[in-house]
């Protein structure tokens, strides 16, 4: 099962660090790049920057291999 995670906060970096700690399969989404960075930094997470709100975004995510990273 692969979770897609949108928003690259506080609290999406504590539920995707929990989640990627467990071994699941994480994606995040965030139109924020700084945001996105902090997850590039800290954790080997895959992520995608953009809406999360946009239509396509959630199903490019779902597509993906786990090892994408994408502007």
């Amino acid at each position: 099962m692969k979770v897609i995670i949108v928003g690259a906060g506080e609290v999406g970096f504590h539920i995707v660090h929990r989640l990627a700690s467990e071994s699941k399969e994480v994606v995040v989404i965030d139109r924020n790049p700084e945001a996105l960075k902090r997850f590039s930094e800290l954790l080997d997470v895959p992520w995608l920057e953009g809406s999360g709100a946009h239509p396509k975004m959630p199903e490019e995510a779902e597509i993906r291999g786990p090892e994408f990273r994408r502007k």
